[in-house]
């Protein structure tokens, strides 16, 4: 048995004990939250710095420029970020907000103070924004941009470029549809002149018009003139094409135009007006441009016949992903395209070409811009998937034969 003496040590003892944790016992709940708080933020709080991948390669590898993106994020949950682009326009996007930590998915709320000057007029808005980042080993990747052939990640400033991801090899062609591709080819080479006003719908998802005439003007020797025309109700609210000439290529936009390879204006002109105004051109004028879109066209096989008006058509499906197809309806007299559907922005094109006819000079002259640019298109945060349309032509210019 214990003395009285150890008993009373042992009170007095564990009194002093009781005392001292109840005095560091809130500054020990302030300590395990901030360790709570560090573990939460270790992975990301500092500064990340925005890289882009088409098709497996990095935009960083191509000459691009023109476009910075940066995200600050503190320690305290607050975060800033900047996306800035110079190419064609200039959009000066100042993000502040907070952010929230969820196992592995970062998500960013805040406002987006937007100044665009796109060469007809200077604006400024405050919208609201929303991101949400899948947080890895050495990337944070944004999430839902759309099709996985585009991915904008974040790596921390100061370090090496990411790898891009692997490209999936696709599934086999169909010999048949290879063969009716190569007789597709061999038509529009045996063309004296294409004359076509083409029809576009789409769901109007990133820049893509939701409604646009496309006119397409081609006589062998060399001259040529895509003239694409965007409309909202009645009104043609913008225009932008590329002609050439025989000897030199100019991209025709906003008002003025400027002298490019064909590849890039043509590619320029792609991100509103869909892949007619890749496709055709490049099976006219193949040898100009280097590659015909066609060729580039994966995992092809042959679905029943359709009608396309009066037509009966063959039908080449491409389907390199379940999420990202394309379909061709070929007129199965003249082996031209009479239609086109793409799950990119769900763009729909209807062709009526007339052909091997002499087509007036004037035809050629890209005419009269729109008095008033009045653009539905809203280019503010919700543009994070689509930054910018030198993206596509920087792609092209790496690789001219992938195309999204």
């Amino acid at each position: 048995m214990r003395s009285k003496r150890a008993v009373k040590r042992w009170e007095l003892s564990h009194n002093h004990y009781s005392e001292t944790m109840n005095k560091l016992f809130p500054f020990m709940i302030l300590g395990l939250l901030a360790a709570l708080i560090g573990c939460r933020d270790e992975g990301v709080v500092g500064e990340w710095v925005g890289q882009q991948f088409i098709e497996g390669v990095t935009t960083e590898q191509m000459p691009s420029g023109g476009a910075d993106f940066t995200l600050n994020l503190e320690n305290d949950g607050s975060f800033t970020g900047r996306i800035l682009l110079s190419v064609m326009m200039t959009m000066d996007s100042k993000l502040k907000g907070t952010y929230n930590l969820d196992k592995d998915v970062l998500s960013l709320t805040g406002t987006n103070e937007v100044y665009i000057d796109d060469g007809y007029s200077k604006e400024k808005s405050t919208q609201p924004f929303a991101m949400q980042l899948k947080v890895e080993k050495d990337r944070l990747t944004v999430i839902g941009l759309g099709p996985d052939t585009f991915k904008l990640v974040f790596r921390r400033k100061g370090t090496p470029l990411l790898e891009a991801p692997p490209k999936p090899k696709p599934a086999d062609s169909d010999p048949k549809a290879l063969d009716l591709i190569k007789r597709v080819k061999a038509a529009y080479a045996s063309l004296k002149s294409y004359s076509d006003n083409v029809v576009l719908t789409s769901d109007g998802a990133g820049f893509r018009a939701k409604n646009a005439k496309i006119k397409i003007r081609f006589e062998k020797g060399g001259k040529f003139l895509l003239r694409a025309d965007k409309i909202s109700g009645s009104e043609i609210y913008e225009s932008e094409g590329a002609r050439f000439d025989g000897k030199k290529t100019f991209l025709v936009m906003m008002g003025g135009e400027e002298e490019r390879p064909l590849n890039n204006a043509l590619s320029i002109v792609q991100v509103q007006a869909g892949i007619a105004s890749v496709l055709i051109p490049s099976l006219l004028l193949e040898k100009q441009m280097g590659f015909s879109e066609i060729d580039s066209l994966e995992s092809v096989t042959l679905l029943p016949d359709e009608k396309v008006g009066e037509a009966t058509c063959h039908v080449i499906l491409s389907s390199p992903k379940p999420s990202y197809t394309h379909k061709l309806w070929v007129d199965a007299k003249t082996l031209l395209i009479a239609k086109t559907h793409s799950t990119a922005a769900d763009t729909t094109t209807i062709h009526k070409p007339v052909i091997n006819k002499t087509i007036p000079k004037a035809e050629f002259e890209f005419g009269d811009h729109p008095k008033r640019y009045n653009s539905p298109i809203k280019q503010g945060a919700a543009t994070l998937g689509c930054p910018g349309r030198d993206y596509h032509s920087a792609r092209l210019r790496h690789n001219p034969r992938r195309i999204a």
